[in-house]
């Protein structure tokens, strides 16, 4: 199985996989396809998963992995009154 991990955040991420490859993400990029075998058990990209920096995306399945992402709440700003 094949998966790709997606930078979330707008700065540059770089994940260290099992057999010693690094991979440099740019914000907001994506890797090529990634043989699962590379993340298993990768303390440091769960890391980076529970974070919310990364995102592993099953390659096979893109929408299940866009299903499970939560959005930020909109910020409420308040009008202040003027004085009369």
């Amino acid at each position: 199985m094949a998966v790709t991990i997606r930078n979330k955040t707008n700065r540059p991420v770089m994940v260290r996989f099992n057999s010693g490859l690094t991979c440099y993400l740019n914000g907001g990029d994506s890797s090529a396809e990634i043989m699962d075998g590379e993340i298993a058990h990768n303390e440091k990209l769960s890391r980076l998963r529970h974070r919310g920096i990364v995102e592993v995306i099953d390659a096979e399945n893109p929408t299940a992995a866009a299903a499970q992402t939560k959005k930020a709440p909109p910020k409420v700003t308040k009008n202040k009154k003027t004085n009369p």
